[in-house]
């Protein structure tokens, strides 16, 4: 399980660290990916970008600070 805050954390690492406009979705997928690479002694670990962000654009979180965001964090479901 990921929660939404794990999830917009990592989309917009993925969008500011690596240049990928994902949306929510691909960003859980992306925690995940990483807690299981944390987890492996070797190895390389792939996911696949379900997702892009044209949706989410309106919703702030690509901008807006993750304090503003909270209450939408709570009550809304992404996926």
């Amino acid at each position: 399980m990921v929660s939404n805050r794990d999830a917009v954390i990592w989309t917009r690492r993925l969008v500011h660290d690596e240049g990928l406009f994902v949306g929510v979705s691909t960003g859980a997928v992306a925690k995940v990916a990483a807690r299981v690479a944390n987890e492996l002694e070797e190895g390389d670990v792939v996911f696949i970008a379900s997702d892009d962000g044209w949706k989410y654009l309106s919703s702030g979180i690509y901008t807006a600070k993750l304090t503003d965001l909270e209450e939408m964090l709570e009550t809304q479901s992404f996926w």
